[in-house]
């Protein structure tokens, strides 16, 4: 009789855990008002894949984000395209969702909190930052590749003035420290390359809090000119989403 109870305690407990996870599905509208209760298995900048939830062990489908409004995910998420939300961040600026331009910064102190409006002066900081370096780095990396390029160049001269012995060490002396340029101006551009993606998330997250308190989706299905790292955070989280 104890262990009949334990049984049943045992299934009861199994029901009510994996209630929840067999109830979770994700639901796409679609700008025709139609829903689609759906498990999302990929969201990509062209279109979404993903299952019917009355049919898990069915083919996987895929829909253009054109025809999409926005998706509501299991766990109560939101994301919408740019022309549904109220702001998004875009290359170091804050845009309206609405009218697709940029909002200056007296308009921002209007609408923000305090601590918003500061976060995003740190942010926009930041990302100067960041565009300055990756534009010494790109010129750095110039430099070096003239440096180089004079060098080889001397060639065809140093051998026609029987020059040899000096022409080796030379190419090899010029060489090596374009080279190290180079490699300086590359290093320059992606240290400028984190600033500028480091400002973008912390941008991204001033709009999605704004966006939340006025019910609208937290970010864009497409990001037009996302850093790299933003998209593959996106791909990988919706990558095979339970």
């Amino acid at each position: 009789m104890k262990a009949f109870f334990t049984n049943l305690c045992l299934l009861l407990f199994a029901v009510i855990a994996c209630g929840p996870v067999a109830s979770a599905q994700d639901l796409i509208v679609k700008k025709n008002g139609e829903a689609v209760e759906v498990r999302i298995m990929k969201v990509g900048y062209e279109d979404v894949h993903y299952v019917l939830s009355d049919e898990p062990d069915g083919p996987v489908r895929v829909m253009p984000l054109w025809m999409i409004s926005h998706i509501r995910y299991s766990d109560g998420h939101v994301e919408g395209r740019k022309s549904d939300i109220s702001i998004y961040a875009e290359r170091g600026e804050i845009r309206d969702g609405e009218k697709g331009r940029n909002y200056s910064a007296k308009e921002l102190q209007e609408i923000l909190s305090t601590a918003e409006y500061s976060q995003y002066l740190s942010a926009v900081k930041t990302h100067a930052g960041g565009r300055s370096k990756k534009t010494a780095g790109f010129i750095t990396c110039a430099a070096g590749g003239a440096v180089i390029g004079i060098a080889l160049g001397n060639i065809p001269f140093a051998r026609s003035s029987n020059r040899n012995d000096i022409t080796t060490s030379y190419v090899v002396s010029f060489s090596v420290i374009g080279a190290g340029v180079v490699v300086g101006g590359f290093f320059l551009v992606l240290a400028g390359q984190k600033l500028t993606e480091k400002a973008h998330l912390e941008l991204s997250g001033i709009c999605d809090g704004f966006n939340a308190r006025n019910g609208k989706p937290h970010m864009p299905l497409r990001f037009l000119s996302a850093p790299r790292t933003t998209e593959l955070d996106l791909n990988s989280r919706f990558k095979n989403n339970p």
